[in-house]
């Protein structure tokens, strides 16, 4: 990866993991704030999207996987 392209992906992943920490400090507390905040970036990152993408589901069935997965964490 060229080193300024790598350096705007970081930053915007960076921007995801804030904003779901944020999100996960308003609805959690303690260790599950952190843990929450983990799994909210991980599935709204472009990685989880391609490889759920990789097995043919279309953009809408995946928007519902993504869904569920950021509600269960949130409940839990």
């Amino acid at each position: 990866i060229d080193p300024d392209f790598g350096a705007i992906l970081d930053a915007r992943n960076e921007r995801r993991h804030g904003i779901a920490l944020r999100i996960a400090k308003g609805l959690k507390s303690g260790p599950k704030v952190n843990q929450a905040a983990a799994v909210l970036t991980a599935v709204t990152s472009f990685e989880f999207y391609d490889a759920v993408a990789q097995h043919g589901l279309s953009g809408q069935e995946i928007e519902s996987i993504i869904f569920r997965f950021a509600s269960a964490t949130i409940a839990e």
